[in-house]
């Protein structure tokens, strides 16, 4: 009944407890029935710790055909209760304005679900869409022989305008599948509506692959922005980008900028192909460990598939770089590509690696005074910044407390019984007491 159910501007308080429903193919269990509006969204909160279960296969939170609407702060454990299937614990489509926060998703890994899109998060033809200050794992790592095609977040058809940031991402085959950010349509495709989707302050760690990059043909101010994350311990990339056909759904305009990767696998950014004139960027990135910084495995090269520069690679023994199965010191990778003119080999130091503290020590080290702001990432464009994550020391890479929404319990009293009525006192969170409700009648047997 729209008229009974939440509407703009309205906000749900979930109390703490363990909730089970059943799933509905294909569908969101706990789909809202209204929109929510510019300024006045419907929010569903969790207060304390909300744990969401499903009786059978479905998604349990999200929207379908909703716009304006939040959900924050619930945990769904598909380890414990096995009936999600493929296309997301949480599912949004067809819906515009969304934000996701503050939640815990726990997948399973299980060799049946590989190649099924098995998902934390799953979206597809939704704009303005956030997902931020949530920890998501163990999609697709494991028994599940680590497929691409589980991954924290899927972003599938015809999404534009996200911003992704202060997550955490591990144990998946994927940590981000920015998958198919177009239609098969012929061109134009709708990739957002008023500018850039952005990949920011995210942690990526223990995966087989951080970022998988694959059909999304942005177009100028359209760019997918993947800027200040850490990625480490990597199976085989932080971040692997794949070309479909070579031609108008390919990846394009992919800005990869003051990234921080440590020992990933073999690759630090690969490239298994890319169309002539893509346009990606990689900028102002620290590489440390055993991986090559940059390997392009495409049978075709050319300088104007991307543009890099101003990055600082070691560890990777003799070589840098890789063009197919060439090896290249960064020396001969310059000449070879006509890319990496600023680019050092110097061993960057961190503050405390052995426990993943990844922020530049104060040592007057290159690092400090390598990088150039970029799409105004950390400063006036072509002003001087540290390469890597931290530009300015103090940023949270990951989920941090600042993102927490989720208010006390209210205080319900006891109901006292008199003369055919009924009072109790409520007291509503964070309220010093003094508040008053009115306007409600009780019936009781």
């Amino acid at each position: 009944d729209t008229g009974q159910a939440a509407a703009a501007g309205d906000t749900v308080l979930v109390c703490a407890g363990t909730y089970d429903t059943a799933g509905v193919s294909d569908e969101v269990s706990y789909q809202p029935v209204n929109s929510g509006s510019a300024g006045n969204p419907i929010v569903f909160r969790a207060v304390g710790t909300v744990t969401l279960t499903l009786s059978s296969n479905g998604s349990a939170i999200g929207s379908h055909n909703a716009d304006y609407i939040t959900w924050d702060g619930f945990t769904i454990n598909d380890s414990t209760d096995p009936q999600f299937d493929a296309d997301g614990l949480v599912h949004c489509q067809d819906a515009d304005h969304l934000t996701l926060t503050n939640l815990r998703l726990i997948g399973r890994n299980e060799v049946g679900l590989e190649g099924n899109n098995y998902a934390g998060v799953f979206f597809t033809t939704c704009d303005f869409l956030e997902i931020s200050h949530s920890t998501i794992s163990n999609f697709g790592s494991g028994d599940a022989g680590e497929d691409e095609n589980q991954a924290g977040i899927i972003g599938y058809y015809n999404s534009g305008d996200i911003t992704i940031e202060h997550n955490e991402f591990y144990e998946c085959g994927t940590g981000y599948y920015n998958k198919a950010q177009v239609s098969t349509a012929p061109p134009p495709y709708d990739v957002g509506e008023t500018g850039r989707s952005v990949f920011r302050f995210n942690l990526l760690h223990n995966n087989k692959q951080g970022i998988r990059h694959h059909r999304s043909p942005y177009a100028s101010g359209h760019e997918w922005l993947v800027y200040q994350n850490v990625f480490y311990d990597h199976t085989l990339a932080g971040v692997v980008v794949e070309s479909f056909d070579l031609g108008d759904t390919d990846p394009k305009r992919g800005i990869y900028v003051n990234n921080t990767f440590v020992d990933n696998g073999d690759y630090g950014i690969r490239i298994l192909n890319l169309a002539a004139s893509s346009g990606f960027e990689i900028r102002n990135n620290i590489f440390s460990g055993a991986q090559y910084a940059v390997n392009y495995a495409g049978a075709t090269y050319s300088a104007d598939r991307f543009a890099l520069d101003r990055n600082q690679g070691n560890g990777q023994g003799t070589a840098y770089g890789a063009i197919s199965t060439t090896d290249y010191t960064l020396a001969n990778w310059k000449t070879a590509t006509s890319e990496d003119d600023n680019s050092i080999s110097t061993a960057p130091t961190f503050d405390n690696a052995g426990a993943d503290d990844y922020h530049l020590t104060s040592n007057g080290q290159a690092a400090l005074t390598l990088g150039r702001v970029v799409y105004s990432i950390g400063g006036t464009n072509g002003d001087t910044i540290p390469a890597g994550a931290y530009i300015t020391g103090s940023e949270t890479i990951g989920p941090d407390a600042g993102g927490a929404t989720v208010p006390d319990a209210p205080t319900i009293g006891t109901a006292t019984a008199g003369n055919g009525q009924c009072s109790v006192a409520f007291t509503p969170p964070g309220d010093d007491g003094g508040s008053t409700i009115t306007g409600y009648t009780a019936t009781s047997t």
